[in-house]
């Protein structure tokens, strides 16, 4: 069986159908929605103590996707720990990690990377967050980390950005394709010490604030209102004779 239309959200993995499958696949954009923005409303407050951080607990670092090879969580670990030298009450969030593939070892790793350096009380790991929960997660936060070394997209980093953090992320599509040096702080994921150096620098204010202005835009480019007019313009193909 063939489809008449084949979907996917960015220019590498149209790309890559097209070369490893012949599949001529359209592009259409993932959305995020307005349910994220920075505006408090005090459902943070009740989040923070359900996880137990405390008002000096800062930064709080926020990442979200759980922990497995593909999220780079253990590099982010390694950075982290680098970073919890000069903010020695530094908190790091990992949110998700519902997959079908068995990370186990690698969890494992990342565990007791964290044991032997001690930094298990530094460490959130609420697993899935209820949908409702989500909002008031990123806005906890005052930076968010993500970097992975594949993606399909990285609709979490447009939630982060709606909800007022500035961003890490990696310096490759598909990030690349929506994100400039300028909107984020963009770093090559195989370099710890790069992370680090990263993580240290948007949480200072003047930069924090910098790239908070510079990606608002970003997030009015992808609404899901503009994902559904190149939906049904797809649509509307397959209906003309």
């Amino acid at each position: 069986y063939q489809s008449d239309r084949c979907l996917c959200v960015s220019d590498i993995w149209q790309k890559a159908l097209d070369r490893d499958y012949g599949i001529q696949a359209h592009r259409v954009i993932n959305g995020v929605s307005p349910r994220f923005s920075p505006t408090a409303t005090g459902a943070e407050s009740a989040l923070a103590d359900a996880y137990g951080i405390q008002n000096g607990d800062r930064p709080i670092y926020l990442t979200v996707g759980g922990i497995e090879p593909r999220k780079n969580t253990l590099r982010l670990l390694q950075a982290f720990a680098q970073v919890r030298h000069r903010h020695p009450a530094a908190k790091l969030i990992i949110a998700g990690g519902a997959t079908l593939f068995d990370y186990q070892e690698y969890r494992q790793d990342f565990m007791a990377w964290a044991a032997a350096h001690d930094l298990e009380d530094a460490l959130i790991l609420p697993g899935v967050v209820p949908d409702e929960e989500l909002p008031a997660l990123y806005r906890l936060a005052d930076a968010f980390v993500f970097p992975s070394v594949q993606e399909g997209w990285g609709l979490v980093i447009l939630e982060a950005i709606a909800s007022g953090l500035p961003v890490l992320t990696s310096n490759q599509a598909p990030f690349t394709e929506f994100l400039s040096q300028t909107d984020a702080c963009l770093v090559d994921p195989l370099n710890i010490a790069a992370i680090a150096q990263g993580m240290g620098d948007i949480v200072k204010p003047a930069i924090a604030q910098r790239l908070r202005n510079a990606s608002a835009p970003v997030v009015e480019r992808y609404r899901w209102s503009a994902s559904a007019q190149m939906h049904l313009a797809l649509y509307r193909q397959l209906l003309t004779p």
